[in-house]
């Protein structure tokens, strides 16, 4: 056996150019693949999260969002190729918003999601699923993953669409099925472990309490934020415990009790150019006011659509051919037969065309020879006439429906009234009266056809004779009663509203109005045009991300400013800016906050897409958007300058001490609070005094530099309520049973609902406080109705309303309570698994991509 050193000294040449050819890689690749990766890796091996199911450090965290992105790329994918008449209705969607609202939560639905408060702690949450799924022995196989797949498809899916779709992915199939497999085995362990909260009988008799028992309250209420001066500012050691305690968590209500936390949400400041509606009115009213010419042309254009005088409709007349609902019976009709007339017509009428017959017509008589005389009526007919069944109409006519059909109608009628006695004669001819012989018949032509044919009642034109036009039923019209075509009267010419002086003044302001809109459409498509040169300038020098040094941001948010500034002044709109704030906070702000996507129709605003949604729907700043206030109809160019994604702050953090020096002295001024709304109610119970008698000349503190104690009286309410008026808008959704709030009760939640309903009887007083703790109420009872539980019994419970077609509100009310139970269960399991958020790894000062 060869030393390895002689195989090495024997290939020496070519394995030298080998590893020359791979160092040459190594370093000039590598150098850039290092330049590449390095400063977006700063941090990456840092934790993020720690847990006792393990670590997970920032590139782990950013592989868990990438891999659930892949997997809910893919259910969209396969959902939409899998159901064509649902993607054509996605595709066709765009130009009516609330539709596509309402396609998108159907395709929401299929998605993996568990509805956390970010994408980061939502695929966390999935790997502590994942490692109780492990402990629980649930394995997801190839198998399950397909028929995940057959189910979200309904086996719709052809080979060739799936492996179109791994293709789009940049996955191969293996890849794709472990990251379903992951997401799959999480739901599992979380449809085994979360608590089921089946309700009772008797649970659902407090729902229908809930909608249906009703009171009024007296109220005074005793904020809290008035006894915060009375408590200290803490002591440096407890505040940095109590921020150390609640820093993990953000800060909610549960159970009626303020649950503190310091965690911060994603938060962005955003600068923005305002176009005034105003301003831009006042210029086209001076620089492009409407002409006279110009409201006459609108009015020219526009007024067969839109100023059209209604015209007055009136009942046709007996021979025109109008739809008439088939189970409306004219007042003194009577359903039945109409038997045909069996006399001959009067002279008067022989120029009314014959009744409807399946036999054939007569032949016309050859030229030059006279036709053959028409043969007297035989009372008896050739042909057995059909049954009443046979001959009955499906719905019985009305006089203008014959008269329709059947020129002749006095005649038809007439016959009709002896109707009765002529069917008596034609069933016992020998009771009825004496036979009569009929009168013999004209014998026919020598080329008529015998007995099959009926009577001509009007000759064929001699030879020579000019025929008749042709007749067409679009130009004629039969005459009433006449049975001859006569020339259709013309449409009366449209009348239209005059355009008078109120007329002048509503085309003018609308005119003006639309020439507002384009001249800020205008204005904001200007600066929008000169902003890439600013972004241009601005990435040149600090990058495209916007988490940079202090320092650094605050020179980017000052020279963006001033860049904006120039830009406004060109397209003439205003410089402005907000703080950074959440997405709740964004949407509380005047003006930018409630701005949303421009539409072409002002009264379109249903639907569209809000500016807060677009700019925290990305985590790149300097994006700029167009955006519409609905109620100033003011234009917005807007980006966001600083992204500030979720975190766990630091108690240095700038403004974080100062919020929790706020909760912490909140939170202590609640006992304060509490204790004087209680001495308060038990001297009201005690004396039995009313609420003006004895609280009239109160304090909400009971020092004389607090403000006065307000009493209010409430409506009548109940506990459980939900809007039944209809939407305008049939894609809409009904909205969900909410607790009420009473008016004069600020925020009321639950908990209040269970004292005023629940612990206090009619005529009591006690204490309530409203959801997020910060007032708490004295109340009075005046008023309550019962609930009747012989009408609960009768009450369909489960199951679609059948008038609305939405869930009932007993189905809404109880799945809300599995709701509260499946938050319960996943706080715990945070909790469970000591799931603790770690800072963001700090970036280094010339860390500029």
């Amino acid at each position: 056996m060869q030393s390895p050193f002689a195989i090495f000294r024997k290939h020496q040449k070519a394995a030298m150019a080998a590893l020359t050819i791979m160092a040459m890689f190594a370093f000039v690749i590598g150098d850039i693949v290092s330049k590449m990766l390095g400063p977006r890796a700063v941090g990456a091996s840092e934790t993020a999260v720690e847990s006792r199911a393990g670590k997970l450090s920032h590139l782990q965290l950013q592989n868990l969002i990438y891999r659930r992105r892949v997997a809910n790329q893919f259910v969209e994918r396969a959902y939409l190729e899998s159901h064509p008449e649902f993607q054509k209705a996605w595709e066709q969607s765009a130009v009516y918003p609330p539709y596509r609202a309402m396609l998108e939560r159907q395709l929401a639905a299929q998605r993996f999601n568990f509805y956390r408060e970010s994408p980061e702690a939502d695929v966390v949450f999935g790997f502590l699923l994942r490692d109780q799924a492990s402990k629980m022995g649930i394995v997801i196989d190839n198998g399950q993953v397909e028929a995940f797949i057959d189910q979200l498809t309904e086996k719709k899916l052809s080979s060739d669409q799936f492996t179109q779709i791994v293709r789009q992915s940049q996955l191969n199939a293996k890849e794709l099925y472990d990251i379903l497999r992951d997401e799959l085995q999480a739901q599992a362990a979380l449809r085994f472990s979360i608590p089921k909260n089946p309700q009772s009988p008797e649970q659902y008799w407090e729902f229908y309490q809930q909608l249906n028992v009703r009171e009024k309250l007296e109220v005074a209420a005793v904020p809290v934020k008035d006894f915060v001066e009375q408590v200290p500012e803490p002591a440096d050691a407890e505040l940095a415990a109590f921020f150390e305690q609640h820093k993990q968590d953000f800060e909610t209500v549960e159970d009626g009790a303020l649950k503190p936390g310091f965690k911060q949400p994603h938060r962005v400041k955003l600068q923005y150019l305002r176009g005034a509606y105003d301003a831009a009115e006042e210029w086209v009213r001076k620089n492009q006011p409407v002409a006279e010419a110009d409201v006459t042309a609108y009015y020219e254009k526009n007024k067969d659509f839109l100023y059209r005088e209604p015209e007055r409709k009136t009942l046709p007349g007996p021979g025109e051919n109008d739809p008439l609902n088939p189970d409306f019976v004219p007042e003194g009709d009577t359903p039945g037969p109409i038997p045909l007339p069996t006399d001959a017509a009067p002279e008067a009428d022989a120029a009314q065309p014959a009744l409807p017959s399946p036999e054939l017509p007569p032949k016309a008589a050859p030229a030059g020879e006279k036709p053959a005389p028409a043969p007297e009526k035989d009372p008896k007919p050739a042909v057995e006439p059909k049954p009443d069944s046979a001959r009955r109409p499906a719905r019985f006519p009305t006089d203008r429906q014959l008269a329709s059909a059947r020129p002749g109608l006095d005649l038809l009628l007439a016959a009709a009234q002896d109707a009765p006695a002529a069917k008596a004669a034609e069933e016992k001819p020998d009771a009825a009266k004496p036979a009569e012989k009929p009168a013999e018949p004209a014998p026919p032509a020598a080329d008529a056809k015998p007995a099959a044919e009926p009577p001509a009642e009007k000759p064929e034109p001699a030879a020579g004779d000019k025929p008749a036009p042709a007749k067409t039923g679009a130009a004629k019209t039969p005459g009433p009663g006449a049975g001859g075509d006569q020339p259709a009267e013309p449409p009366p010419p449209p009348k239209f509203r005059p355009l008078d002086k109120e007329l002048q003044d509503q085309i003018r302001e609308g005119l003006v109005q639309e020439r507002v809109r384009e001249e800020l459409k205008r204005r904001s498509e200007k600066a929008m045009d000169a902003l890439p040169e600013l972004v241009q300038e601005l990435t040149t020098e600090f990058g495209l991300r916007g988490n940079l040094p202090a320092d650094k941001q605050a020179r980017l948010i000052e020279q963006a400013k001033a860049g904006l500034v120039k830009i406004g002044q060109a397209a003439g709109m205003e410089y402005g800016e907000t703080d950074l704030v959440s997405y709740t906070e964004l949407l509380e702000l005047p003006g930018i906050g409630r701005a949303q996507e421009p539409t072409d129709n002002p009264t379109a605003f249903s639907g569209a897409a809000r500016a807060a949604d677009l700019v925290f729907s990305t985590e790149n700043p300097r994006i700029p958007i167009q955006a519409d206030d609905p109620v100033t109809n003011d234009r917005y160019v807007a980006w966001k300058i600083q992204n500030v994604p979720m975190h766990v702050p630091t108690l240095d953090e700038p403004g974080v001490k100062a919020q929790v020096v706020k909760v912490w002295r909140r939170i202590h001024a609640q006992p304060l609070a509490r204790q004087r709304a209680e001495a308060l109610a038990k001297r009201l119970q005690a004396e039995g005094k009313s609420f003006n008698e004895l609280l009239g000349k109160e304090s909400v503190t009971g020092q004389k530099d607090s403000p006065p104690l307000v009493i209010r009286e409430t409506n009548e309410f109940a506990w459980k309520s939900q809007p039944t008026a209809p939407s305008p808008s049939p894609m809409a959704q009904r909205p969900p049973v909410q607790t009420t709030n009473p008016i004069f009760v600020e925020n009321a939640g639950d908990e209040f609902m269970r004292v005023v309903f629940q612990k206090l009887a009619e005529g009591e007083v006690g204490v309530a406080v409203n959801d997020d703790q910060s007032i708490f109420y004295v109340v009075k009872v005046l008023s309550r109705t019962k609930a009747d539980r012989e009408a609960f019994l009768a009450t369909p419970l489960f199951g679609r309303d059948p008038l609305s077609g939405f869930d009932n509100a007993f189905d809404q009310l109880a799945g809300r309570q599995q709701q509260i139970a499946q938050l319960r269960y996943m706080n715990a399991l945070d909790r469970q698994y000591a799931v603790k958020w770690l800072e963001p790894p700090k970036r280094a000062e010339d860390d500029v991509p």
